[in-house]
């Protein structure tokens, strides 16, 4: 029987159930625009992007995916939200604020596929981890709530599809912890900070396992499997354990 969780309920493994809330009122009083501040740090440490997706409509905030292909360095592409910071999130009344109310959202991909995607059409299935990013970036502004490092978020609502050996259908939110550690937030001109959070997206094994267990068992499973924030669509489940010659 699958678990009905309430808003303010603990997992079995100590994770706080956060439901939805209100849209963010702050989306009537206007919106911040920190876009060229965001600019200027990113390029501090991983050069002008190559390209932006920018949003001919938006909603509540003005959403750009800004592209940064591969070099000597990152045999990647990522894509960085430049937008979801326009509004402060809507965070919980125990927590501070000024530390968490403000965050963009990164993934990698492999060099092939940012490749394909430079050149596909917005209605072909390489887009969908940038359909994911984009719809996770609005989800706390119109849901009405927040996303820091550790979050997981059901996805099977974002109109993405990610399907691989088994479908994905869910992400679990972290710093990017290979950016260097300057890079990963900075303080914006309104004095906030402004986190970087990497999107990974989870099968429903591995979701069950941080409601279970608890956020460190899946960081665990992540770094035994070396996992990233370059989202490899054929990758194999967290949950299943890694071979060592021959012996498991």
């Amino acid at each position: 029987m699958t678990q009905e969780w309430k808003d303010g309920d603990v997992t079995p493994g100590g994770s706080d159930i956060i439901m939805e809330g209100e849209p963010n009122p702050a989306a009537e009083d206007g919106r911040d625009n920190f876009a060229e501040a965001i600019d200027a740090h990113l390029e501090t440490y991983f050069g002008a992007p190559d390209s932006v997706f920018h949003e001919i409509v938006s909603g509540a905030i003005h959403l750009d995916v800004l592209t940064f292909p591969p070099d000597a360095s990152r045999d990647h592409w990522l894509y960085v939200t430049s937008g979801m910071s326009e509004l402060p999130m809507t965070v919980h009344d125990r927590i501070e604020n000024d530390e968490f109310c403000r965050a963009e959202l990164v993934i990698g991909l492999p060099g092939e596929w940012g490749c394909k995607l430079q050149g596909a059409d917005p209605t072909d299935d390489a887009w969908a981890p940038i359909k994911l990013l984009k719809w996770l970036a609005r989800y706390p502004h119109e849901a009405g709530t927040w996303f820091a490092a550790g979050h997981t978020i059901p996805t099977e609502f974002s109109g993405a599809s990610l399907q691989g050996r088994a479908p994905f259908t869910g992400a679990i939110l972290t710093p990017p912890v290979k950016w260097p550690k300057a890079a990963q937030t900075f303080t914006l001109p309104n004095g906030q900070r402004l986190n970087f959070l990497a999107v990974h997206p989870l099968f429903e094994e591995e979701m069950a396992l941080k409601l279970e267990q608890g956020t460190d068992a899946l960081y665990d499973a992540m770094d035994r499997h070396d996992l990233d924030h370059v989202f490899r669509l054929t990758r194999g489940s967290l949950t299943e354990r890694k071979k060592f010659l021959g012996l498991f």
